[in-house]
């Protein structure tokens, strides 16, 4: 084989990490950006209120305490810090992982569609938000240069 995999032997379980690591590399066709902020998730007759942790135009991961499965059909409801209403776009649960301190669980969910001007509003906060980290990574690798 080409590559690492030339030189390394990775033990059986080490093969199957690898072949998922690949897919969920293949699978991720958006740039998240971080996004710290309350969603709330409308199911039929309830509403979860979760934490929001990232963002692209295709989707939205976030934290909550509550228990939903995959392929469920929510409206995801947040607000970006533009000014403009909140946004409203039906989605449902792509994956689901346990937290490590059993507290809450993260979610990832999928957008079916965003109109052009959600799709607008989505692009140019993932657009800033990278703009953003890319400042603060070149700011911190300054900072420990000047040392």
């Amino acid at each position: 084989e080409a590559g690492a995999n030339g030189f390394f032997v990775l033990p059986a379980e080490g093969d199957a990490l690898l072949a998922r690591v690949r897919t969920e590399l293949s699978v991720r066709r958006h740039v998240r950006a971080r996004f710290r902020g309350e969603v709330e998730l409308h199911l039929v007759g309830v509403v979860v209120y979760a934490e929001g942790l990232d963002l692209c135009e295709g989707g939205i991961a976030a934290s909550a305490q509550a228990s939903l499965r995959e392929g469920q059909a929510v409206e995801a409801r947040f607000s970006l810090p533009d000014g403009e209403p909140p946004i409203h776009l039906a989605c449902h649960v792509a994956w689901r992982r346990e937290s490590p301190h059993g507290r809450s669980i993260r979610y990832g969910f999928t957008f079916h569609e965003a109109s052009g001007e959600t799709a607008a509003r989505l692009r140019r906060y993932v657009r800033e938000g990278i703009r953003l980290s890319n400042f603060v990574r070149f700011l911190s690798a300054a900072g420990t240069r000047g040392s």
